[in-house]
Order: structure tokens, then sequence, then C-alpha cells
């Protein structure tokens, strides 16, 4: 004959294995949109920056105002260069969307996943000879491109330093792209500054903008489950089995697992502060909680699995310390491992 505490064991152990597989659910981290760079060149080269998908006014889950992509940077040399034009260092800002990538001849390496453009983005005295361009030292385009880019040019002539700022207004949705080509460089030159993406409503992009509602979602559910729970454990006190005061505790954690993950993405929007590098305060915070969390699950899974609170109130003392042995090094290889990832983008 099945007894009330029985009942009640299985019960919990019922509990035990649908929350350690809930709380095993994967997190991401996204990047910042709010670029600050700091480069040192030789000769002609370009550097492309982008915060992928941006929304337009208009057609955006929230926020009135317009997608922006902003630009302030300053160029230093070692010497101040000639007076002539032909002969200034010229630092071109390239605009440009998947549409008109192909201009820019951007794409993907595929031997070594790098990202690559034209080789002859810059216009040279042989490309005006030969009737492809007209201003040496400015990016140019070919004549057939269906989608040209907008370019702004910079000209650093007879003074060895000069500040350069420019914003464009997002018209398109997709992936938005800021091309830096420094060209006619004949010296070392020093080019510092910042880059902002900015949608209608922060500086998340918008493939990264759904985990803010998810977060907070997560949130809230967690602590209407952690409500009725308490209030159901406080409603039958005296039936509690140590199990389910495990329980409390992994739905505890899970909510400020998931508040910390809201909270973050919540700076991120309204900072536009980059998540590495160095990585976030918060995401460290998070990825450890959330290798916590998973491993006290997954413990008390394994415990529920060899008798606790289902056969026994509790386990023997070596079978203890093995569960425990095996939760830290999950804690460490799980928080090695998600580092790993977020710093690698």
């Amino acid at each position: 004959m099945m007894t009330r505490q029985s009942v009640g064991a299985r019960m919990a152990t019922l509990k035990v294995m649908a929350v350690a597989l809930l709380l095993t659910l994967p997190s991401a981290v996204v990047h910042g949109a709010i670029y600050e760079f700091d480069l040192n060149l030789a000769d002609s080269t370009t550097y492309i920056y982008s915060e992928g998908p941006m929304f337009v006014r208009g057609s955006t889950p929230m926020g009135d105002e317009d997608s922006k992509i902003s630009l302030d940077l300053t160029v230093k040399t070692q010497s101040a260069t000639t007076s002539t034009d032909d002969d200034a260092i010229n630092i071109n800002i390239v605009f440009f969307d998947s549409d008109s990538s192909k201009s820019v001849g951007y794409g993907v390496d595929q031997d070594d996943g790098s990202i690559v453009t034209r080789s002859d983005l810059c216009c040279t005295e042989d490309l005006v000879l030969a009737g492809l361009c007209t201003n040496v030292g400015e990016v140019w385009f070919p004549a057939d491109s269906t989608a040209t880019p907008q370019t702004f040019n910079f000209k650093l002539g007879d003074k060895p330093e000069g500040s350069f700022q420019t914003e464009k207004i997002v018209t398109h949705r997709g992936e938005q792209f800021v091309a830096v080509v420094a060209c006619s460089v004949a010296q070392q030159i020093n080019i510092a500054g910042t880059i902002t993406f900015k949608n209608p409503y922060g500086y998340l992009s918008g493939e990264s903008f759904g985990f803010l509602p998810m977060y907070g979602s997560i949130m809230g559910a967690y602590l209407i489950i952690l409500l009725l729970f308490i209030y159901s454990s406080v409603r039958n006190c005296d039936r509690l089995l140590h199990i389910q005061h495990c329980i409390i505790g992994i739905l505890v954690l899970s909510f400020v697992t998931s508040a910390v993950w809201f909270g973050m993405y919540l700076d991120l929007d309204t900072s536009g502060k980059a998540v590495c590098c160095p990585l976030h305060l918060g995401a460290s915070i998070a990825v450890f909680l959330d290798a916590c969390r998973g491993s006290f699950s997954r413990c008390l899974l394994l415990a529920v699995c060899l008798g606790y609170g289902v056969v026994t109130p509790k386990l023997k003392r070596r079978q203890t310390a093995e569960i425990l042995l095996l939760g830290i090094l999950y804690v460490a290889f799980a928080f090695y491992h998600d580092i790993r990832i977020d710093n690698n983008g």
C-alpha cells in the first residue's frame, strides 16, 4: 500500500526532474553598438565595422526615432603632408548595406573566414588614366553597380592632425556596414575615434533586441512559479520533504539569473557598452549563475536517481562528496566554456 509520504516523495521526484530539464536552457550574449577604435597604419588599408541587422523608423518593435550610424574620428600623422590634393592622405568613410555590398566587394574568404573587399577601392593615377575614376585617393565603384554606397571623404593636407564627424540615417532594414578606407598613405598615421550604431529603441542590434523582452518574460515567469511554490509549501509545511527546499533554492537561483541577464541587456540597450572585451560585469555574473544553476539542478537530479528523498532521507557521505565534486567540476568547465565562447563572439 502506498503511503502519503511515498506519494509526496514521488511527486517531489517528478518536480525535480521537470525543474532540472527546465533549467538547462542555454543563454546568448550580444556585442555592444559603440565601437572605439585606435588604428596605426603605414599603408592604404580598409577596416569594416557592423552591428548586424538594424530596424528603421516606422518598422521597429518600439521607439519612434531614426536609426543612425554616427562616426567621430581623429587622424594624426608623424609630420604634415604636402599641400596638393594629389599628395594628401585621404580617409574615406563608406556606408553600405547588404544590397550595395557588391560594389565594395564585401565578402567572406572561404579558406579562413576573414572579411575581404576589393583590392582597388582607392582611386589611383593608373585608374584615372583608364577612365575608371576621376579623383585620386577617393573610393570609387564600378559604373555597372546596381546600388552605390554613400561615401564621405576627408583629406589631411598640410596639417599633422585633423578630425571628422558624420552621421547617416538608416532608411533600409537589414545589415549595415561602415568601412574606413585610408588611401594615399605614405607614412605612419593613427586613426582613433568611435562608430555608433543606434536603432529607434536603443543600441541593441535588431538581431539581439529579442533577448530583452525574452529575459523579462522569463524573469516574470520564474517569479510567479516561485511565489506559487512558496505559497504551496507554506500551506503544506508539515509534510515538506528536504528535496522540496532544494527546489525552492533552484527557483530562487533561476529568478536571480534571469534578472541579471535582463539587467545586462537593458544596460547594453541604454548605454551602448560592448559585452567584450573586457567582458561586461553583468555577463560574467550571469554566466557564472547559469553554470551554478545547471550544476545544482543536475546534482539534485543525480541525487534523486540515487534515492535521495524517495527511499532515503539522506545519501551516504561518500555519495554526497562525489556529487559535490562533480558539481564543482561542472561549474568550472561550464563557466570556462561559456566565457570562452562569449569572448570569441
